[in-house]
């Protein structure tokens, strides 16, 4: 099952070190003064010695990045073979939430258009208590209609849509591999699909977020100033924080990737990003949710 915050999560353990030669004593304070007084690039230093032991300890061993990578592919297979449905407006699961908008919607149900990886497995971030890739799949635009960034509308769909992709996954996925419904950032907004591999020697997560296709709606519904929820006659008063829920979809994991591709070609800030999460997870910032695959 899943715990309370909808993740799976891997318990650490120690890496095997290979000792190569065993230290006698311990360092003098002269030796010290010395390995503290040596100039050069981050790293250097007794400080710099213990950063590179603790990075050490909560990178992902290689079976973990095996294993997270098997099930990728198991997944990206298991997409392929989703099938088109019709689901009616009585019939629709909005991954168990109360509908946001008025009227009922009904679902032309397709496969995703694309599928690309992003987050912390591209960037190269990833820790050893939580090994996760995180799956971008785009929604195609026949899902949509013209004005569903209207009162709530798309939320509602977006969550049918994520529903209905959990449901035709567990089929073509088969034994071994659980299918659920989370939120991502604990935001009831954001419906992902999880998938864990309950038969890998070890534990990992595929996390499937929806995306839409730039398309679908003009981009000037997502500016700070404008409307697109209204209550009665009111159409004047802008909805900024809805109207970021739709840029989102349509920018966030590009955003996302942008910053990976810059962590992936510089280990100075793949090491930096995995100490401020490690900071972060020891004062239990993951409790009121966090960023990405963090």
């Amino acid at each position: 099952e899943e715990g309370e915050d909808g993740f799976t999560v891997v318990e650490s353990a120690s890496p095997k070190v290979e000792e190569k030669v065993k230290p006698t004593r311990a360092l003098s304070a002269i030796e010290i003064d010395e390995i503290n007084a040596v100039e050069g690039e981050f790293g250097t230093g007794v400080l710099g010695l213990k950063i590179d032991a603790f990075l050490s300890e909560v990178r992902p061993r290689r079976s973990q990045k095996d294993a997270v990578t098997s099930l990728v592919e198991s997944v990206k297979k298991a997409l392929k073979k989703v099938k088109a449905a019709r689901i009616d407006a009585g019939s629709v699961n909005l991954a168990g939430m109360t509908a946001i908008a008025s009227k009922q919607i009904d679902l032309e149900f397709s496969p995703p258009k694309s599928v690309k990886e992003f987050g912390a497995s591209v960037g190269e971030y990833m820790t050893r208590d939580r090994i996760v890739t995180e799956l971008a799949v785009e929604m195609p635009a026949s899902a949509f209609l013209d004005k569903d960034y209207l009162n709530g509308r798309y939320v509602d769909r977006k969550r049918a849509y994520v529903s209905q992709l959990a449901k035709s996954l567990k089929k073509p996925l088969g034994k071994g591999k659980a299918v659920s419904l989370s939120f991502r950032n604990r935001d009831l907004t954001k419906p992902i699909v999880v998938v864990n591999d309950s038969s890998a020697k070890t534990p990992c997560s595929v996390h499937i977020v929806p995306a839409i296709p730039k398309s679908v709606f003009a981009d000037k519904r997502f500016q700070s100033d404008r409307n697109n929820f209204r209550l009665g006659e009111d159409s004047s008063t802008p909805t900024p924080s809805y109207n970021q829920i739709l840029a989102e979809d349509v920018y966030g994991w590009e955003a996302e990737n942008a910053v990976s591709a810059v962590l992936k070609t510089s280990p100075t800030l793949q090491e930096a990003a995995i100490l401020l999460l490690m900071w972060a997870k020891k004062r239990n910032f993951e409790k009121i949710g966090i960023p990405s695959s963090f």
